[in-house]
């Protein structure tokens, strides 16, 4: 009497459907649910696994709905820039790590131009972390970037801001207090009337160079 019981419990627990809520419904890994018996299922297990099956999610939610039932919830990547790096494009978000590929942005992503890209798992490339960085910052303050190019050889970035103003950075910068000179630097000679073409940060204060001049 108590096996059949214990079985009866396990065939009601075992898991028999799975309620997706999500921009995109193609999860890789979801065999993780096969034959698994909702009482003995291991959430951070379980959502850990699906992370690293999908490079593209930021986060997934794993909700027992008792008797049988898991309702997963997802939080996908999404692009805040593009890199050109080997003849690739490929998007990041806001942690530097790989955003889903999506033709039809409504909206322009800065390009980031590096020669070359290596991801991990757990940690993104520094370069494109700073980047990401760097993006929201400006967006932040209502400037416009449309480039950053990384120059290896010098270890120094060349920005394109507001379509028209270069700005040249050393590596080891500060993402908010860049953005924050630049700001300063943009406001101050936009009520003067003057126009900027240039501003290099690789100096211990910025130089700024005026169209014209």
């Amino acid at each position: 009497m108590i096996l059949a019981l214990i079985k009866i419990c396990w065939e009601l627990l075992k898991i028999k459907k799975i309620i997706i809520i999500s921009e995109n419904n193609n999860i890789a890994g979801l065999s993780v649910f096969n034959r698994k018996n909702l009482l003995f299922l291991n959430d951070d297990v379980t959502r850990n696994l699906l992370l690293t099956r999908n490079i593209f999610l930021k986060d997934i939610v794993i909700e027992k709905k008792f008797p049988s039932q898991i309702m997963i919830k997802t939080v996908w990547r999404k692009p805040i820039a593009s890199i050109s790096t080997s003849g690739e494009q490929i998007l990041i978000d806001d942690e530097g790590f790989p955003a889903f590929p999506n033709d039809n942005l409504s909206y322009q992503v800065p390009q980031i131009f590096l020669s070359k890209v290596i991801f991990g798992s757990r940690s993104p490339d520094w370069r494109l972390l700073k980047s990401a960085d760097f993006i929201k910052e400006l967006n932040q303050k209502d400037i416009i970037i449309s480039r950053l190019t990384f120059n290896e050889n010098t270890s120094e970035i060349v920005a394109l801001i507001d379509d028209s103003v270069m700005v040249l950075i050393p590596y080891n910068f500060d993402p908010t207090s860049i953005s924050a000179s630049l700001q300063t630097i943009i406001s101050r000679f936009r009520i003067e009337g003057k126009f900027i073409t240039k501003i290099d940060f690789r100096f211990d204060k910025p130089v700024v160079v005026l169209k014209n001049e």
